[in-house]
């Protein structure tokens, strides 16, 4: 009897001892993932109301965030057709700009802010005139456009 007491009792150590913790064992930190958010607008202007052949003209493209989070990673593509001839460029701080592509890159905007380029040229007596941007990529979601998707009806595209 002594010796089933003793097999049942080195039993139950062992149920206790593979049932419980050892002090060292750290369980894992869940992870949690942020997601970050900008919302980003998109607007084109010119500075001319009419235009004749040969005339100078500006075009302003703008790009704002209105967060909540900084952006970063957004590349907007610049489509400007044969019915005008690049002149010169001049672009806000944090970006760059590749003429030959139109290729404007935005390495970071910080939320509820703005960044500027502006694209001079002259207008050429023949061509296409309808100038396009819109943004391609962002490291960041945007709740209501989705990157490089041709939708004019969404804020990322002018």
């Amino acid at each position: 009897m002594n010796f089933l007491k003793t097999i049942s009792f080195s039993v139950l150590l062992l149920l206790l001892a593979f049932s419980c913790k050892k002090e060292d064992e750290i369980a894992p930190e869940p992870k949690i993932e942020i997601e970050l958010i900008s919302d980003l607008r998109l607007d084109v202007s010119v500075n001319l109301d009419s235009v004749i052949a040969d005339e100078e003209i500006t075009f302003t493209i703008s790009l704002f965030n209105s967060g909540p989070s900084k952006a970063t990673g957004v590349v907007v593509m610049n489509d400007l057709p044969n019915g005008y001839d690049l002149i010169d460029y001049n672009i806000s701080n944090s970006s760059s700009f590749d003429t030959l592509s139109g290729v404007w890159e935005i390495d970071e905007l910080e939320a509820d802010s703005a960044i500027y380029l502006n694209i001079i040229s002259t207008i050429n007596s023949v061509g296409n005139y309808v100038f396009k941007s819109e943004i391609i990529a962002s490291d960041n979601n945007d709740p209501n456009s989705i990157p490089n998707n041709d939708n004019p009806l969404e804020d990322d595209q002018d």
